[in-house]
């Protein structure tokens, strides 16, 4: 699996890079077999205004043999929205694997 991070207009990078890729590695762990590559991208949306909900964690999922999943999560603390994200994410993956297994959406 291909993580690729970006962190944008957020402080402590290093510790939140680290914290994301442990996370995102230990949430899709059971999907490993059908993702090819996946990108987060953690902003703040307004920079440093004191704004209420401007963190954005958007991630991105190429699958194996095709598709792509994306969920795009914005909350007032970027550690929330990546749970949240990866929640959601972890939802529609199954979803998908079900479809898959099921011979449903082929084309």
């Amino acid at each position: 699996m291909d993580l690729r991070i970006t962190i944008k207009n957020l402080p402590e990078r290093a510790e939140l890079r680290e914290l994301a890729e442990q996370r995102v590695t230990t949430a899709l762990q059971r999907f490993e077999d059908r993702i090819h590559k996946v990108t987060l991208l953690m902003e703040d949306v307004t920079g440093h205004s004191k704004q209420a909900v401007d963190k954005r964690c958007r991630i991105s999922v190429r699958l194996h043999p095709g598709g792509e999943v994306m969920i795009d999560e914005l909350n007032e603390d970027i550690g929330a929205a990546l749970a949240f994200a990866l929640d959601r994410l972890k939802v529609a993956l199954t979803r998908k694997a079900a479809r898959y297994k099921r011979g449903v959406g082929g084309g």
